[in-house]
């Protein structure tokens, strides 16, 4: 998980996963769950900045206050999320399937997918730009309709250096079915260039 709160800071995830069950307990209204990221919060001038590609979460997000699929924003701070999908299901009192977004940076979403959460508000779903429900017939499938044709079709389109110079020496893997879940999942045999 990323969590900055200083100036001009940059926390990358990258080719990352989580498929545990994610708890908070505690019942103030600062209590909240993300399935991969932190929370992105600069209380300075200049804006923090997350980044996450090619990252997935399938664990159940479980909260007594706020869940949120992906990533968590406040402040000025900025997100750029490519490649990414968030197939947990949300068990708390407010339910945000991509991000909670409550900043005055930036926000690039692109090629991320959430599972629809059955009974929660039409604002709370995140649908913004870049981001599309998906379903389980077409996140398991393998034609050109399904979730890992999109995810493998638009790893070509991500430039790593033109995100961060810090990506510059690693590679996006591959994503395939796991025979077991049917979801895609990444396919680790490629690793660092250094």
């Amino acid at each position: 998980a990323t969590w900055s709160t200083s100036s001009s800071t940059t926390s990358i995830i990258l080719n990352s996963y989580n498929t545990g069950i994610l708890t908070a307990k505690a019942t103030n209204t600062g209590n909240f769950v993300s399935g991969i990221g932190g929370d992105v919060n600069n209380n300075g001038t200049n804006p923090s900045t997350s980044i996450i590609l090619n990252s997935y979460n399938i664990g159940s997000i479980e909260s007594k206050n706020r869940g949120i699929g992906i990533n968590h924003l406040l402040s000025i701070s900025n997100t750029k999320i490519n490649n990414v999908y968030n197939a947990g299901n949300i068990e708390e009192t407010e339910k945000y399937s991509v991000i909670y977004h409550n900043t005055t940076g930036t926000v690039d979403i692109q090629n991320t997918y959430y599972k629809e959460v059955s009974g929660i508000e039409e604002s709370n779903k995140g649908d913004i730009a870049g981001a599309y429900p998906i379903t389980d017939t077409n996140m398991k499938g393998t034609d050109n309709n399904s979730l890992i044709y999109k995810l493998n079709a638009n790893i070509q389109n991500i430039n790593l250096n033109e995100i961060d110079e810090d990506l510059k020496d690693y590679t996006l893997v591959d994503w395939v079915i796991d025979p077991t879940t049917g979801y895609p999942t990444l396919n680790f045999k490629l690793e660092s260039n250094e």
